[in-house]
């Protein structure tokens, strides 16, 4: 109901609170992202990591790399949420090696420095 009228941000919160999820879903959220694009609706990092969310838990590796693609093409800088959504989506979709070069990519935060030095 939110996303038919134009309410997408509503009805993406709504959305992560139902308890199951299927595949259905996932679809239609890709829809709503899709739909958000054609209206110039630019969505909030929290909304990516979210549909990123939903398309793991129900294993849906095309639609992830389809919000994955989104990121990428419009120059959106990840934040520490949609790496880790985007880890979680490729280790349980199999792709592990895909994971890893997501993992690769995240800056090395200055902080881990004394951490690390820490543990020695």
């Amino acid at each position: 109901m939110y996303g038919r009228c134009g309410h997408l941000e509503k009805a993406l919160e709504v959305f992560e609170q139902m308890p199951k999820k299927t595949v259905v879903d996932s679809i239609s959220c890709i829809q709503l992202l899709k739909r958000m694009n054609n209206e110039r609706v630019k969505p909030t990092l929290t909304t990516l990591s979210s549909l990123l969310m939903v398309c793991s838990r129900s294993a849906r590796l095309l639609e992830g790399k389809f919000v994955h693609g989104y990121i990428i093409r419009n120059r959106i800088q990840p934040d520490v949420f949609i790496n880790n959504s985007l880890m979680d989506l490729y280790f349980k979709c199999g792709r592990v090696g895909l994971a890893e070069n997501i993992f690769k990519l995240i800056p090395k935060s200055k902080f881990l420095k004394p951490l690390a030095s820490l543990v020695k």
